[in-house]
């Protein structure tokens, strides 16, 4: 189910869609750190209500293994996307 949620949200976010992406694939590529702090990512919190719950933070708005890693929700939070900060309205 997260997975699904997952691909909706970068669905309605705009985010190209280039591959499935399943999360405890992310988690394991990244040993359950989170790859903003460095610190361990606890997949058992809540991920709708607690701030350390485990998200995936993308490099780029592609959905796509390359271009996601593994994050606590308020270190994603709390940090610019990289791909934002390029782009010029």
């Amino acid at each position: 189910m997260r997975d699904a949620n997952i691909m909706q949200l970068a669905r309605q976010r705009g985010f190209e869609i280039r591959e499935y992406v399943r999360f405890l694939d992310v988690c394991t590529r990244d040993h359950m750190t989170c790859q903003i702090c460095h610190e361990l990512v606890d997949l058992t919190l809540d991920s709708a209500t607690h701030p350390m719950s485990a998200t995936l933070d993308h490099l780029e708005p592609i959905h796509a293994m390359e271009f996601v890693r593994l994050a606590h929700r308020t270190c994603n939070d709390n940090t610019r996307p990289i791909w934002s900060q390029t782009r010029r309205n």
